[in-house]
């Protein structure tokens, strides 16, 4: 209220989070305390107190609330019956691996339940959408849905992923299915390294780019037992006439298909189709307009032909 500070929230490698900015000296300072996923922030009326909701690794979306400054207090057990049922939980944690060139690579990692080290686990590997987005360290269903059932599952924030400044952001531009490929196989490296995952159990699946990524992945390698691209981007060229966001596709290749063909054929899973060994198992939503049906049916025509 005595206009001294802006305050916006961000996310940060894993996580998301409230910063502020001290207008008399430029200082940004990280206001929250909690890791995982923090958003929907509102200011009391008084300027003095923050609520929002906070989602951490191992329990779901709960209300939470701080003085500026101050130590945050849940509002809410919106889940109590977790507990009186006592469901249990994979551990969630981020872990670093280096890739090819060197650079440090952040993931997210949710263990099986009861998880022992020494134990090699079935493994899905699982890149998320965008490419400009993140996996944080939040709860997910889907991932304790496979924890679960005794798997260890890698979300990999490869490089065109959010949360690690503009330059990582911009470091697959004309480099889809190369940088990223080589950031989230390193990470795969990695956790057969920590000896947490058998390696002849691996499993890839994702959506929209992550459906992407495990869509050129089938094309590259044959460690992967099973393979499901949903809502994957294979064939650049026709995705680009039939999508709705054109300018944002040919912002990665350097501008449209006509002009830059061999960017946009470089960087297709459907070009190294007739290298594909896994089973795959493609996924689609019947109106997608982001990433039309067609993606997935002509990759389906040409694994049918091939």
């Amino acid at each position: 209220t005595d206009g001294n500070y802006i305050f916006w929230a961000a996310g940060k490698g894993t996580s998301t989070s409230l910063f502020r900015v001290a207008l008399s000296t430029g200082a940004v300072t990280e206001t929250s305390t909690l890791g995982g996923r923090n958003d929907s922030w509102e200011l009391s009326q008084d300027g003095d107190r923050w609520v929002w909701v906070h989602t951490s690794g191992e329990w779901p979306a709960e209300i939470y609330t701080a003085t500026i400054g101050g130590s945050p207090v849940s509002l809410t057990d919106a889940n109590a019956w977790l507990r009186d049922e006592a469901v249990g939980f994979g551990s969630v944690e981020t872990v670093r691996w280096k890739n090819s060139d060197g650079m440090t690579i952040e993931g997210v990692v949710t263990k099986p339940v009861d998880f022992r080290e020494g134990v090699p686990y079935p493994f899905i590997l699982n890149p998320h959408g965008g490419p400009t987005s993140a996996s944080l360290e939040a709860f997910d269903a889907t991932n304790q849905f496979f924890a679960g059932n005794g798997y260890v599952v890698l979300q990999p924030n490869f490089r065109g992923s959010t949360n690690y400044g503009q330059t990582f952001v911009n470091a697959n531009i004309d480099a889809w299915g190369i940088a990223d490929y080589d950031d989230v196989m390193t990470g795969v490296d990695y956790m057969l390294d920590m000896g947490w995952v058998d390696e002849d159990r691996l499993i890839c699946f994702g959506w929209s780019y992550g459906g992407y990524l495990a869509a050129w992945i089938a094309t590259q390698t044959d460690r992967f037992k099973a393979v499901s691209p949903g809502a994957g981007l294979t064939n650049l060229y026709s995705m680009y006439s039939t999508n709705d966001l054109q300018d944002y596709l040919a912002s990665f290749f350097g501008g449209t298909p006509w002009t830059k063909t061999e960017n946009y054929r470089r960087h297709s899973p459907m070009t190294y189709v007739a290298d594909v060994m896994s089973p795959v198992l493609l996924m689609h939503g019947g109106s997608d307009t982001r990433v039309p049906p067609e993606q997935s049916m002509e990759f389906f025509q040409a694994l049918k032909d091939l």
